[in-house]
C-alpha cells in the first residue's frame, strides 16, 4: 500500500512537473501596437524602430526585391527591436513593401510605405530640410537624380553621438553681408559654359527648378540683329556644403572594421552603415564588386542612368532677379557703347544697389539700358506679393518703380524650414564628378573614363576638359 502511494505521488509530481514546462515554453512574440499597422516614412527618409516582445529567438528581412530600406539589429533573442532606414523619396511615386518578422513557425508582417509626393513637398523637401545635397545630377539636362547618395539623417545621429568627430561631414552658414558683389552679367552670344572653375554653377540660366519634375528649359536662340545679356542680382543667405571624402572615409572605415552593428559598447547603434543611402550604395557595391569589364559596363551604366555624371556637393539658399536682356545692334551701335562691363556697373551701383545713398547716375543709366531694351524678368523666392509686383514691373516697363520693390523684394526673402515660412530658394549649386565616390581602383578608373565618353556626346567640350582634370 506504501508503494503504491508512493508511485501515486511520483505520478502526480511529474504531471505537474510537465503542465509547468509546457506553460514556460509557451511562445511570446509579438510587435508594438504602434507599429503593427505599418510604418508611414517621411518623403526625406529616416530611421524607425520596431519595438518586439518576444521570449525566444526571431529573425527579420525586408521583402524580395526592396532596394531603398535596409534593417539594423534584423535578428536577437527575447524583446528587443528593429531599426529600418528608409531612403528619401525623390523618385516622384509612392512605395511600399514590408518587414517579415519570424520566430519559429510565427511571422509577422509590418508595412512600410512612402506616399507620393506633391510639388509643395519637394519644394519644401529639397530646400527647407536637405538644401538640395547629395542629388545625383545630369549636367547635359541640369537635371537632378531621383536618388540621393548621402544620408543626412545619419550624419545628425552620428554628430549627436560624437561631435567632434563626424561635425565636419556637413556645414550650413548663414550669409550676412549677402548683397555684397553678388550681381553678374554674361553676353550670352559669347557667355562661357555656365560652370565655373570650381564647378559652381548658376542656376538661373534657363527656367530651371531643382525638384524632381524639374528640367533645363534654354531658349539660347540668337534674333536677328540683336545681342542678348543676363544679368543676375543674387541675394545668398545660407551656404551649405557636404564634406564627401570625409564620409567615405567614414563609411570605408566601418567596412575595413568588418562592418560593426554597434560600437564597442555593444548597446549604441553605429550609424556609419548608413552614410549612404541603400540605392546609392547597392549601385557603388556593383562596380566595385565587378570581376570583368562586361559587368564593369553595366554597372557604370546603372550609375550613370540613375545618378547622373555628378552629385551636388554644396548648396546657396536666397533669392535671384534674372534679366534676359534684347538689344538691337544697330541701335545699340549708334546710341550708347553697351558691353558687359558698363551694364554689370550700372545695375550693380544703380538698380540694384542697396546703398541708400546710391548715385543717381549710376540708377539713371541702368534705367536707360532697360528703356533700350526689350526685358524679361525671372524671379526665385521671396514672398509671393513682393515677387508679384517685381515682375509686374518689368512686365510693365515701370522701371522707376524697380528700385523700391527691389528693396520690398529682398526684405521678404526669410530662411526656415517651416514651409509655411521659408521664402528662400536654391540659386547656386556646386557639382562633383560622380566617380569620386568609387574607390581608388580600377572600377573608378572605368567610371570615368565611361562617364567622359557620355559628356563628350554632349558637344560640351569644354565641360568635358573640367571634369577631365578634376582632382581624383
Amino acid at each position: 500500500m506504501k508503494k503504491f502511494f508512493c508511485l501515486m505521488a511520483m505520478a502526480i509530481a511529474a504531471v505537474t512537473f510537465t503542465a509547468c514546462s509546457e506553460s514556460d515554453s509557451e511562445a511570446v512574440f509579438s510587435v508594438d501596437p504602434s507599429v503593427s499597422e505599418g510604418i508611414v516614412a517621411e518623403l526625406d527618409g529616416g530611421f524607425y524602430k520596431i519595438p518586439i516582445t518576444a521570449n525566444q529567438g526571431w529573425s527579420a528581412r525586408l521583402e524580395d526585391g526592396c532596394n531603398w530600406a535596409s534593417l539594423s539589429d534584423a535578428e536577437g533573442k527575447g524583446s528587443g527591436s528593429i531599426e529600418v532606414c528608409v531612403d528619401a523619396n525623390y523618385t516622384g511615386t509612392g512605395r511600399k513593401t514590408n518587414v517579415l518578422i519570424s520566430s519559429g513557425d510565427k511571422v509577422v508582417t509590418v508595412p512600410v510605405s512612402q506616399r507620393t509626393p506633391d510639388e509643395n513637398d519637394e519644394d519644401f523637401y529639397n530646400i527647407a530640410q536637405n538644401k538640395g545635397l547629395g542629388y545625383g545630377f545630369d549636367l547635359s539636362s541640369f537635371k537632378n537624380g531621383e536618388v540621393m547618395i548621402f544620408n543626412l539623417k545619419a550624419i545628425q545621429k552620428l554628430v549627436e553621438q560624437d561631435e567632434l568627430e563626424y561635425d565636419g561631414m556637413f556645414t550650413s552658414d548663414v550669409i550676412n553681408d549677402f548683397m555684397a558683389d553678388d550681381i553678374h552679367v554674361d553676353s550670352v552670344e559669347e557667355k562661357a559654359d555656365t560652370l565655373g572653375v570650381s564647378l559652381r554653377m548658376n542656376i538661373n540660366y534657363g527656367l530651371f527648378h531643382l525638384g524632381v519634375k524639374a528640367y533645363y528649359q534654354g531658349t539660347e536662340e540668337r534674333k536677328t540683329y540683336s545681342s542678348r545679356y543676363k544679368v543676375v542680382q543674387s541675394a545668398p543667405m545660407l551656404n551649405s556644403k557636404i564634406n564627401y571624402m570625409e564620409i567615405l572615409s567614414h563609411y570605408r572605415n566601418w567596412v575595413a572594421e568588418g562592418c560593426p552593428e554597434k560600437l564597442q559598447d555593444g548597446e549604441t547603434k553605429d550609424y556609419r552603415k548608413n552614410l549612404l543611402q541603400n540605392t546609392a550604395k547597392a549601385l557603388l557595391d556593383g562596380l566595385e564588386n565587378a570581376k570583368d569589364e562586361d559587368t564593369m559596363k553595366k554597372k557604370a551604366q546603372a550609375i550613370y542612368s540613375t545618378l547622373g555624371p555628378a552629385f551636388i556637393s554644396g548648396t546657396t539658399l536666397g533669392g535671384s532677379v534674372t534679366m534676359q536682356l534684347y538689344v538691337d545692334s544697330i541701335h545699340q551701335e549708334e546710341v550708347m557703347d553697351l558691353d558687359t562691363a558698363s551694364i554689370d556697373v550700372a545695375f550693380k551701383s544703380g538698380l540694384f544697389s542697396l546703398d541708400a545713398n546710391v548715385n543717381v547716375q549710376y540708377k539713371k543709366k541702368a534705367t536707360e539700358f532697360l528703356n533700350h531694351m526689350d526685358c524679361n524678368a525671372q524671379i526665385r523666392g521671396g514672398s509671393q506679393g513682393t515677387s508679384n509686383a517685381l515682375y509686374s514691373a518689368f512686365t510693365a516697363k515701370e522701371y522707376e518703380k524697380l528700385d523700391t520693390l527691389f528693396h520690398n523684394w529682398v526684405e521678404s526673402l526669410k530662411l526656415d524650414n517651416d514651409k509655411t515660412k521659408n521664402t528662400t530658394s536654391i540659386i547656386n549649386v556646386e557639382v562633383v564628378p560622380i566617380w569620386v565616390l568609387v574607390d581608388v581602383g580600377p572600377a573608378r578608373e572605368y567610371l570615368r573614363q565611361f562617364v567622359l565618353e557620355q559628356l563628350e556626346t554632349t558637344g560640351n567640350r569644354q565641360l568635358v576638359n573640367k571634369f577631365d582634370k578634376y582632382p581624383y
